[in-house]
């Protein structure tokens, strides 16, 4: 009778909290409209495999994607996953991405690229889960920037489970998860533009990377494990000669002001490292120059410690800081997932002819990315034998 007495108090409790729940949410639908659109649920709900017959298609947020393809392989194929730096740009306009420079220098091999703009490592794992119907003979999975500089959320929920994304459609249209959502950051594409930086006192950037470190080793893990093929992780690559996108200016009344010096060319990377070292020390600029001073100086092991260190201090983390390398390569030892460590072989220090931004490729560093996993791809489609 006590165990019938819990069980029915259970069963009532989930109730009454289903009643308020919709109250609370119809009251504030009505008060104040519908929420803002999510960020990271959308993006782990993003894309699908849509299978029909003998043709297949990548299909992303209901609008079918410029994808369509056999659904039994007549070759080797191989299946790319990540966000812009695998997916852009499209074929056309003098740069190709650096999955169809693969398929151009292999013929023998069919590749498909599954890479979509702003996808996490959770879309990842979801789509991972989704390419049984399609056999592929090895999936490559290029991603992480974007888990660090997408919304953050401040639920708990340490990774995604396949299970749980009907739940995450449902919540994303809530006033409860954008309560939870402390909303993107600041984006900086336009003050970069003018060369300028963002100072800001936001350090939520720091204050929850544990946790999305956390959150991308588990999902990363999960599309390991969900892949019916072996699976190619790699490390990620970022543009050494690009300037941090901002700065804490949190206790520094001078650096304000020195900031639009710091955020434009025009005397030696030395006397800028001075500059920033004296109004904004161990800031994410005062590194930067830092590591181009060291740089230019010849002092490789001073100028990656710099660099390092200037990612790990931006507050507007347009691309992951050197604790997601950390992760991946976690993930690879734990999973047994082969490893491709790009940013040891074509970083710390990547060539600036390797992007056109912060961390999309160029067509040379698009190359450079494909010749570097070409021999990786060849050996694990050949074990697969």
């Amino acid at each position: 009778m006590a165990q019938l007495s819990r069980t029915r108090k259970l069963f009532f409790g989930v109730i009454v909290g289903a009643v308020v729940f919709a109250g609370g949410e119809w009251v504030a639908h009505r008060m104040m409209g519908p929420p803002p659109p999510p960020g990271m649920l959308a993006r782990i709900s993003q894309c699908k495999v849509l299978v029909h017959g003998a043709t297949s298609y990548l299909d992303c947020q209901g609008k079918q994607a410029d994808l369509r393809f056999d659904t039994k392989p007549s070759k080797p194929r191989v299946v790319f996953l990540g966000g812009s730096s695998v997916r852009e740009p499209h074929v056309g306009g003098g740069r190709v991405n650096f999955p169809t420079q693969i398929a151009t220098k292999m013929p023998d091999v069919e590749v498909l690229n599954f890479g979509m703009p702003g996808m996490q490592a959770a879309g990842v794992a979801v789509l991972a889960s989704q390419l049984e119907p399609i056999a592929p003979d090895l999936v490559v999975i290029y991603s992480g920037h974007n888990d660090y500089n997408n919304d953050v959320f401040l639920g708990k929920i340490g990774g995604v489970k396949l299970w749980m994304i009907p739940v995450y459609q449902w919540l994303a249209k809530s006033w409860a998860y954008a309560t939870l959502n402390r909303g993107s950051v600041p984006s900086a594409h336009k003050q970069r533009g003018r060369g300028g930086l963002i100072g800001t006192q936001d350090r939520t950037a720091f204050d929850v990377r544990a946790s999305v470190s956390s959150r991308l080793e588990s999902d990363l893990s999960l599309a390991v494990r969900e892949s019916p093929a072996p699976v190619l992780i790699t490390t990620l690559l970022r543009n050494f000669s690009d300037r941090p996108a901002g700065v804490v200016l949190e206790g520094l009344p001078a650096c304000e002001g020195t900031l639009p010096h710091l955020g434009i060319d025009g005397s030696s990377a030395r006397g800028k490292a001075e500059l920033a070292q004296r109004d904004c020390p161990e800031t994410s600029i005062a590194h930067w120059w830092a590591a181009q001073a060291f740089a230019e100086a010849g002092q490789r092991e001073r100028a990656v410690e710099a660099w390092y260190a200037s990612l790990s201090s931006d507050p507007v983390p347009l691309r992951a800081p050197p604790e997601a390398d950390r992760v991946i390569r976690e993930v690879a030892k734990e999973t047994g997932a082969g490893l491709v460590d790009l940013e040891q072989q074509l970083g710390p220090v990547a060539d600036g002819r390797y992007f056109v931004d912060t961390l999309h490729l160029s067509s040379a560093g698009a190359e450079a990315v494909a010749t570097s996993l070409m021999p990786h791809i060849q050996a694990a489609l050949g074990a697969s034998k």
